[in-house]
């Protein structure tokens, strides 16, 4: 970055590509609220325009969940906002206080999930609570907490009140999912 030049190393030899004037390079991180990330230094971030990207908006993750994986715009709109609400509260310390670091609930999440409901009965209520248990709640690792976000997901999505067990659902498919709960 400082000398126009870049080296690198082939079978032993350094060999060196002097770039093309209209060469750009643009470069990605994840702020330092990310777990164990630590802060780039002053000289090294001199030396780029930085344009931080601002949070996604539900409607951005519903878009995304529709149109990457076909997923019903209505359905879409209920995860997206329980995605925002999961990603404030774990940003608020309210879910993950004994942690170390807060939980971190970001795109790669609503990615997983869509993958995983893409080829899913998204009629199957099971289905669909499953899944999202699987990605936003399993790793809690506190009963209270995760009870706590049981009763949010069941707000955002009425799983009670269409008949759903959800603690039966989740008891019978631990051994399944391999789940590591703490009682």
């Amino acid at each position: 970055l400082t000398t126009g030049k870049f080296f690198y190393s082939e079978n032993g030899q350094q060999k060196e590509i002097i770039p093309h004037p209209d060469f750009r390079l643009f470069a990605t991180a994840n702020p330092e609220s990310y777990s164990q990330r630590q802060r780039l230094s002053e000289v090294f971030l001199s030396r780029w325009k930085i344009y931080y990207q601002k949070e996604l908006s539900e409607s951005e993750i519903a878009e995304i969940l529709s149109s990457l994986f076909q997923i019903p715009a209505s359905l879409a709109l209920l995860i997206a906002r329980f995605h925002k609400t999961v990603e404030k509260q774990s940003q608020a310390r309210l879910i993950g206080k004994e942690e170390k670091d807060p939980y971190i609930y970001s795109l790669r999440d609503i990615l997983r999930l869509g993958k995983r409901l893409k080829n899913k009965d998204l009629n199957s209520l099971k289905d669909l609570f499953l899944e999202l248990y699987i990605v936003y709640l399993a790793r809690i690792r506190n009963k209270t907490e995760r009870d706590a976000l049981i009763a949010s997901l069941d707000a955002h999505f009425g799983f009670r009140a269409k008949g759903l067990k959800l603690k039966e659902i989740i008891e019978e498919q631990k051994e399944n999912l391999d789940l590591k709960i703490e009682e």
